[in-house]
């Protein structure tokens, strides 16, 4: 989070009419924080970004047609194109590309462009593309590839010496993964953020990291977004500082990011209980969260997993997320009701032993608190289809969600 934000931002794409999925989830990144986007072509001179607080220079253009006005502006750059960091003064010759390697070591902690991260961090998705270089002597580097070979984060502060003259203004480079944005886990967001920070010289705050995780109930599904959407928007008309945190980018089954909000995710359709216990470590790994969000249990009961393997798979689910951050606080669901046959006699039994385990599983420096998703639901009401929520079920349960991030969140749910 920004704290003088919003702020205008020119953004250099290849295409203004038909943006790729990176500079459209870039776009929405930046949106959703506020700020006043405004794409234009490669060819845009300098002389265009007047009235701005930055400029950003997108991957998804071809770098010899992006203007050469950019090295002499008088203005912060941020850029994610490796191969134009040589036209802008910022390394000598080329970058060099490795492939699958979604890593950066934080090598200069205490720096404000470091997000307060430290060690090791997975930054984008596994089999991500980097493109890095070797920078000037005067360059603040902040990220490393592992082996400290190459810089994949790198700034100039205006006025320092680079290897392709005088900096005429703070410059940012970034390379965390061929197409970043649609890639980034949630430290590499907070990395992305910093660096827009830094370069239009505020100063940024971490925002509160929530994981929404669960089935397809959780990522949507028949052209719905689940109840992240309506959360969102009960967070965001109550000034909640939050980022949706998590490896799935959907808005819902098979469709591109949304614009209007947070789309990061942790909903796997199909999904049980004892599937999320085994990919949960992977998930965790750069989206590390401070709050989880867990509706899981109706796959359990549909493919007929013994509701007591369930109740031991959560509790094995919130010590996972313990062992990445010892004080995560878990909203444990009781599942929304069914008017499926083969699972309506299961729900209240289940729920009772989910009931149990957040009980057991409370703890004072890392609460698990129930929330009560089954009370008053109304399964012919408010299901589409006898499982998953309508808008109207999904505004329930965001309902009865914020109700409970009301408890650890400074804002006015």
């Amino acid at each position: 989070m920004l704290d003088n934000a919003p702020y205008n931002l020119l953004m250099v794409v290849n295409s203004t009419t038909s943006p790729n999925a990176a500079d459209q989830a870039i776009t929405a990144l930046l949106e959703t924080a506020g700020h006043n986007v405004t794409l234009t072509g490669p060819g845009t001179a300098a002389t265009s970004a007047t009235g701005m607080d930055a400029v950003l220079i997108s991957s998804s253009v071809n770098s010899s047609a992006v203007s050469s006005s950019w090295a002499t502006a008088a203005i912060p750059v941020l850029t994610w194109e490796a191969f134009y960091w040589n036209r802008l003064g910022l390394i000598a010759g080329s970058p060099t590309i490795v492939t699958d390697d979604a890593y950066g070591r934080i090598v200069n902690t205490s720096h404000p462009l470091a997000a307060q991260l430290t060690g090791l961090r997975r930054l984008a998705a596994d089999g991500s593309t980097q493109l890095v270089g070797t920078p000037g002597a005067n360059a603040m580097v902040i990220s490393e590839l592992d082996d400290g070979s190459y810089a994949n984060y790198f700034a100039y502060e205006a006025g320092s010496a680079m290897p392709g003259g005088t900096a005429p203004a703070r410059r940012v480079a970034l390379h965390l993964g061929l197409d970043l944005s649609t890639t980034l886990t949630a430290d590499g967001k907070d990395l992305f953020e910093a660096a827009l920070a830094w370069a239009v010289n505020d100063s940024w705050e971490r925002r509160t990291r929530i994981q929404l995780l669960g089935d397809s109930i959780t990522r949507g599904t028949g052209g719905y977004s689940g109840y992240r959407e309506p959360l969102a928007g009960l967070l965001a008309a109550a000034n909640c500082s939050y980022d949706f945190v998590g490896t799935v980018q959907a808005a819902a089954s098979n469709q591109l990011p949304s614009l209007l909000f947070d789309w990061d995710h942790e909903g796997h359709g199909g999904y049980t209980t004892g599937q999320i216990l085994t990919s949960l470590s992977d998930y965790l790994e750069g989206n590390t969260p401070d709050i989880t969000l867990i509706h899981l249990g109706s796959n359990d009961l549909l493919q007929g997993v013994d509701p007591l393997i369930a109740r031991q798979n959560l509790l094995d689910i919130i010590a996972e997320l313990r062992t990445h951050n010892p004080n995560v606080i878990v909203l444990l669901a009781l599942i929304i009701d069914s008017s499926r046959t083969e699972i309506a006699n299961q729900i209240t039994w289940y729920n009772a032993q989910v009931a149990t385990a957040a009980a057991e599983a409370d703890l004072p420096a890392s609460p698990v608190v129930l929330i009560d998703q089954f009370t008053d639901y109304d399964d012919t009401l408010f299901n589409f289809d006898g499982l998953h929520p309508n808008p109207t079920g999904e505004a329930f349960m965001a309902e009865r969600w914020a109700q409970g991030l009301s408890l650890f969140l400074s804002c006015n749910l």
